[in-house]
């Protein structure tokens, strides 16, 4: 009895050392083990954990054939002990104490505890399971051939390689992390802008033409000085007879000659470099290859007609990560400024999704990208000073126009008790 019962111990010691490996090896995942490769605290394990990167699959399979022999022996030997000692009656008992055995001991206890300790437990199992997956490498493999050939019979590709890390799981790490308090909002907000920037297209973070500063090509370098210096820019586009004729680009360092000659009163058009022209559809992250490529800092966007939508600079660009940047020069207002608690100023410009984000409430439209746009959408014509929309628990009000264009409203709960705005944030001076 005492050899029966020692037995039935050093199963169960076998099911939660081979539980806990399983776990511990789920846990790491491929990044971890790579952690441990490139910081060389363990090189005597290395190829272990090359191992594991190249076919994790075969010491899971190694975990799961071993764990299976060690709980069917163990309920084996219990139930041939309590036949001999108790009787064919005492056989149902069995089968419910070595199941709660087996869970508690075996399954639930080493599984949580190699999820807070994987890579200890991993440090310890993983040179074992490498013997055992030599020492009955003829049996998985077998096993895993047929596993192969079901899959062939079912049409189950059991062959395809999972990509390393996926988008989703990216963003759902960098959520959890967030909410943990392990990263900033500032480090969560440029980690999101990485992730998206491929995504983005130029068109989402131009200039529209409507708000381009340009001088025409017969301008003075006098009339361009003044210019540089009320915008505070260092590149200014020129066009010649039409905005949709753009000629070039003037540098403010290369008027600095004529500045010193104090010759004023040349025609722009003869200080240019040469511009850059790319569709308002390609990708934010080709746009910022171009420029590399070409050492400008400045783009010039075109529509599907040819004609000049915008244009983007480098800093638009970069903005895309790191947020808003602002230099001595730039006198920009903030597109959403918080007035009271239910009560927000919006500049019309902003985009449905910074908006959604910034008040934590969803905001969209098949047929505008702006909040403008939503605006135009939902009054059907060009609405005046002061008219009111609904939309969903806000209510929307148009404060100021320019030139055919919604320039600042005011955006105000209309039930601030509402549970869909539970989760609304607060919103800084700059967004």
């Amino acid at each position: 009895m005492t050899g029966t019962i020692s037995g039935l111990a050093v199963l169960i010691i076998l099911s939660a050392f081979f539980s806990g490996a399983e776990t511990s090896i789920t846990a790491s995942g491929k990044g971890k083990l790579r952690t441990l490769q490139e910081q060389g605290r363990y090189k005597f394990l290395n190829s272990t954990f090359q191992w594991l990167i190249d076919d994790a699959q075969e010491a899971l399979t190694v975990c799961l054939i071993a764990n299976n022999v060690v709980n069917i022996s163990a309920s084996a030997l219990a139930s041939s002990a309590v036949l001999e000692i108790f009787g064919a009656g005492a056989l149902v008992i069995v089968v419910p104490v070595m199941t709660v055995l087996i869970v508690i001991f075996g399954e639930i206890l080493p599984k949580s505890a190699a999820m807070i300790y994987s890579e200890n437990v991993l440090l310890f199992a993983a040179p074992i399971l490498r013997i055992l997956a030599f020492l009955i490498s003829p049996i998985a493999w077998t096993m895993k051939k047929c596993v192969t050939a079901i899959g062939f019979v079912l049409h189950l590709d059991l062959g395809t390689q999972q990509v390393f890390v996926t988008r989703d799981e990216i963003e759902q790490v960098v959520k959890i992390a967030t909410e943990s308090g392990a990263l900033e909002a500032n480090e969560r907000r440029m980690i999101d802008g990485i992730i998206d920037f491929d995504e983005t297209k130029v068109h989402e973070i131009m200039i529209p033409r409507t708000d381009m500063i340009a001088l025409e090509a017969d301008d003075t370098l006098g009339e361009a000085v003044k210019l540089f210096i009320d915008e505070g820019h260092s590149r200014i586009p020129v066009y010649e007879e039409s905005p949709d004729n753009i000629i070039g680009i003037l540098y403010v360092k290369d008027t600095l000659k004529n500045l010193l000659d104090s010759d004023l009163s040349c025609e722009v058009r003869t200080l240019l470099r040469k511009p850059i022209f790319v569709p308002e559809t390609i990708k934010t992250s080709e746009v910022l290859e171009a420029m590399r490529r070409e050492h400008i800092h400045i783009a010039i966007i075109v529509d599907e007609y040819g004609g000049v939508a915008g244009l983007v600079t480098m800093e638009d660009i970069l903005e895309q990560i790191v947020g808003e940047i602002q230099d001595e020069y730039d006198q920009e207002v903030p597109e959403v400024q918080k007035i009271d608690d239910n009560t927000y100023s919006v500049q019309g410009s902003i985009s449905l999704e910074n908006l959604s984000e910034a008040l934590g409430s969803e905001f969209e439209s098949e047929d505008a990208e702006s909040l403008g746009g939503l605006v135009l959408t939902m009054s059907g014509g060009f609405p005046e000073e002061g008219e009111e929309f609904e939309y969903k628990h806000w209510l929307i009000r148009v404060e100021a126009l320019e030139e055919h264009r919604i320039t600042l409203l005011t955006l105000k709960k209309i039930n601030p008790d509402n549970k869909l705005d539970d989760n609304n944030k607060e919103v800084n001076n700059i967004v």
